[in-house]
């Protein structure tokens, strides 16, 4: 029986420190203003939200309580996640990344010219990535739509992070957050 038990304290210590895969992917159509993020791990869905980018912040909804959330740029809330993105960045692997894009404007100069334009975007950023974590690796796919007006932009990424760090990168920016209030 306590063979069981400590395979048990085993595998969750095991759980704590090895790498977790998550699966980000964020979705945002520029001519509506509205966007789609979903965090997955492993095949569980651990949140769905809907955005709309406003004037001074941005808005988001949740799709089960069919809430509305607004942020503005100094919100403590922001300052918060800005200090655990900065915490999460050094402790995360990316295994893969793939940018999206689809644009036109039915005028084909100014189409060349835009998706000239993103793509430059997305390899100036893909090499930043490359650079920092060098073993991930970077997809681009950039669609140039002659005929029709569209503007869309989607990122998939695949992330490892072990839920030791985060837990560590979450209490260290709540107390860095604490600091300065």
């Amino acid at each position: 029986m306590e063979s069981l038990w400590l395979i048990g304290v085993l595998i969750g210590v095991l759980l704590l420190v090895i790498g977790q895969v998550f699966k980000l992917s964020v979705f945002y159509n520029l001519l509506e203003n509205s966007g789609d993020l979903s965090i997955k791990l492993w095949f569980l869905k651990i949140k769905k939200l809907s955005f709309k980018i406003s004037h001074n912040g941005i808005i988001i909804r949740t799709n089960k309580k069919r809430m509305q959330i607004e942020y503005s740029i100094n919100d403590p809330e922001i300052k918060f996640y800005e200090n655990f993105s900065m915490q999460v960045k050094e402790k995360i692997k990316i295994k893969h990344i793939s940018f999206y894009s689809n644009i036109g404007t039915k005028d084909a100069y100014h189409t060349a010219m835009l998706s000239a334009l993103v793509n430059i975007f997305y390899k100036t950023l893909a090499a930043k990535v490359k650079n920092i974590k060098p073993t991930s690796s970077v997809d681009i796919n950039a669609v140039t739509s002659f005929n029709q007006n569209v503007c869309k932009f989607s990122f998939y990424g695949k992330l490892s992070l072990s839920i030791f760090d985060f837990l560590y990168c979450l209490i260290f920016a709540w107390l860095e957050n604490s600091k300065h209030t």
